[in-house]
């Protein structure tokens, strides 16, 4: 299918299904390969399992299901489909076009999703911003800018543009004018949109018609909230449907009729940031529907000195504890936690780390456990380990594995502990930026034995003005975040962040230490890419002459093998040679000594002449009886060194071998007689 006939089909399916999110209708689309017919069946209430006889493939040119008189035909909708007027609106909010531009939609038959007119390919980019507890996504082509990603934001969550501080730019500075392609981001990103100089309060719907619009419908709606309620490590889950006119005060009322925790002690997390006024209706607040989740403990009172109270200072308590009890929707008896002795509510809290561990590990184990029993099982992932070991392992590997160092302090009798804890440490978005980014290894200085452990493990690692000023520390200065990094073979803190922060704060500091920590690693990552590259030709190097030397070895090897060898062939030749010589002369010995003697010129017996020529072209030449045996004749040719194993003797003509011949025939016998000449040739 072409490109421009899958934007125009999925401009349909967004005009007819009313949904806005591009990456669901394409996703959608893709499962239904395409069909529009079967994706709307699959989308839109009475039209599931039914095909349109007219739409099932639609091809280029047949009229848009926008245009319901062409295309609404009955077993396709049981009803017309209402045509929603605030539809070119939510398409004029998404320009895939030029950042300047026009947007290029049309609602009709020509539309043309996405077709940029410079005729240039535009990729989709996906954004998803963490703000707080909440977590958008946002899909936008790439040739809009950074102001569009915020115009978004502010439609969403309804911070102005001019507060937004957007985090987690890949080395790079994006100004609201640039454009997204400039930035060469990939198609996934997460970013960090931070608030620190909008106060809460100011958060409101920047389009006052949609939601005057919406309002009504808001109020009479009836939410329901899902509470995790965490008690002395036990939880309980509380599920409340509440009305929508119904402020967050009320409900904190009515969860302390049913958990008997003041609301002065009820501390929350889960609220929408808009959530903080006690007087906001739970239909202004933004609460998520179905059902919107909530976390609740109770605050923890631990025995301090406490400071002389003015006689002001009493009606000021007493003033905000009826205040307290009139928000209740309904009274109940008297709290009893409210007359409980201090002493006894410390005994009831187990310290983050008793006095009874033996060393760092357990310590550290021991920690993690109560901390997740207080503050539930979203928090940062502590390093159960010593703090060398942590510092091992964050600052002391390769350098693109290396981390900073987070060190939290905690410390029970301060106020700021349990607050900055459940409130902004573990926070969704602080939990994962520092899994992603630092080593956190914690401590608890509530008790003065872990105290002087610390100073000791601060002296010996961070040196003398850190341990002196964890020494100084007041329990109403704690909890702090210290953040450790490593210059020039030395451990050094390069932030110390207090409990009294804000989250948005947090954030910011965390990504700033972040940023300049890996611009400092630039460097290192380079030096020790460099590092690596010379190491590792060096060991082809190595490894090269090595092979070489083993090459040149095992040649010299082979060839001292050859000589060897040649050697003892050499040799041996030589005595078989030797042994021939011997062999040839015991028979030419034994054959001299055989044959008898040559006729003298006066022998009346008839007498033949033969000549033998030899090899080496010598002609031999002897007189014979003709009554002599054959083998007479080879005795002969024997001692003169040509032995029949080695050689034959033949005829001229015809050409016969007649050493194969019975060496008892006589020579007469064999036609030798009178004369005739013999030759003798290697066999």
């Amino acid at each position: 299918m072409a490109d421009g006939e899958r934007e125009r089909i999925l401009a349909d399916f967004q005009a007819c299904s009313n949904l806005e999110d591009v990456e669901t209708c394409i996703a959608i689309l893709d499962q239904n390969e395409w069909n529009l017919m079967r994706a709307l069946g699959n989308v839109m209430p009475g039209t599931e399992g039914q095909q349109s006889p007219v739409y099932h493939d639609i091809e280029p040119g047949d009229p848009s299901p926008m245009d319901i008189s062409n295309s609404f035909h009955p077993g396709v909708f049981p009803e017309p489909i209402p045509i929603d007027n605030n539809v070119a609106d939510s398409f004029a909010a998404f320009d895939p076009g030029s950042a300047s531009g026009p947007s290029n939609f049309d609602i009709g038959p020509s539309t043309s999703f996405g077709t940029r007119r410079t005729g240039q390919k535009t990729r989709m980019l996906h954004f998803t911003i963490e703000y707080r507890e909440k977590n958008i996504e946002v899909s936008l082509n790439d040739s809009e800018t950074v102001g569009k990603i915020k115009e978004v934001i502010h439609s969403r969550l309804g911070v102005p543009p001019e507060h937004q501080e957007l985090k987690g730019w890949k080395r790079v500075k994006a100004d609201d004018s640039k454009i997204l392609r400039d930035l060469h981001l990939p198609q996934e990103n997460t970013l960090f949109l931070l608030t620190p100089h909008l106060d809460n309060k100011k958060i409101v719907k920047t389009n006052s018609e949609e939601f005057e619009g919406s309002f009504t419908e808001s109020l009479n709606r009836t939410y329901k909230l899902v509470i995790n309620f965490t008690d002395n490590g036990t939880s309980k889950e509380i599920n409340l449907n509440v009305p929508g006119i119904k402020t967050v005060g009320e409900i904190k009322g009515d969860v302390y009729a049913i958990t008997n925790v003041p609301a002065r002690h009820q501390i929350w997390c889960g609220w929408p940031p808009v959530a903080d006024d006690d007087t906001m209706t739970i239909g202004c607040a933004g609460l998520s529907i179905p059902e919107h989740k909530l976390t609740l403990t109770k605050s923890n009172i631990t025995h301090r000195p406490q400071a002389k109270k003015t006689v002001e200072d009493v009606i000021a308590d007493i003033s905000d504890e009826e205040e307290d009890y009139q928000s209740c929707s309904f009274h109940t008896e008297p709290d009893d936690d409210m007359f409980e002795s201090e002493d006894s509510m410390t005994r009831k809290m187990t310290a983050l780390i008793p006095e009874t561990v033996k060393d760092e590990t357990e310590a550290l184990e021991h920690f993690t456990r109560e901390f997740r029993e207080r503050y539930g099982e979203n928090h940062p992932v502590f390093f159960v380990g010593t703090l060398e070991n942590a510092l091992k392992e964050a600052l002391q590997g390769r350098a693109k594995d290396r981390k900073l160092l987070a060190i939290y302090l905690h410390h029970d009798n301060s106020i700021l502990s349990n607050v900055f804890c459940s409130q902004v440490l573990c926070s969704d978005s602080i939990v994962n930026y520092l899994s992603n980014n630092f080593v956190t290894w914690a401590w608890d200085l509530s008790l003065e034995t872990n105290n002087a452990r610390l100073i000791t493990l601060a002296k010996r690692h961070f040196g003398s003005i850190a341990s002196t000023q964890i020494r100084n520390y007041r329990p109403d200065q704690l909890p702090v975040l210290y953040i450790i990094s490593r210059s020039r073979s030395s451990n050094e803190v390069v932030d110390v962040i207090h409990g009294s922060v804000t989250l948005d704060e947090l954030m910011t500091r965390l990504i700033h230490v972040v940023e300049v920590f890996n611009q400092q690693l630039t460097g290192e990552i380079e030096d020790e890419s460099e590092r690596d590259a010379r190491e590792m030709i060096r060991k082809e190097q190595e490894t090269a002459f090595q092979e070489s030397l083993a090459a040149d070895k095992a040649k010299a090897e082979a060839l001292k093998l050859e000589r060897e060898e040649e050697m003892k062939k050499q040799a041996e030749e030589q005595r078989q040679k030797i042994e021939e010589k011997q062999k040839q002369e015991a028979l030419k010995l034994s054959a001299e000594i055989a044959m008898p003697n040559e006729p003298s010129q006066d022998c009346k017996d008839p007498i033949t002449v033969l000549r033998i020529r030899t090899p080496d072209g010598e002609t031999l030449s002897r007189r014979f009886r003709a009554e002599e045996p054959l083998k007479h004749l080879i005795y002969y040719v024997t001692s003169k060194g040509f032995h029949t194993e080695g050689y034959k003797l033949l005829t001229t003509f015809p050409r016969k071998d007649i050493s194969q011949e019975d060496d008892k025939r006589t020579l007469q016998d064999l036609k030798l007689y009178p004369q005739e000449t013999l030759m003798v040739e290697e066999r």
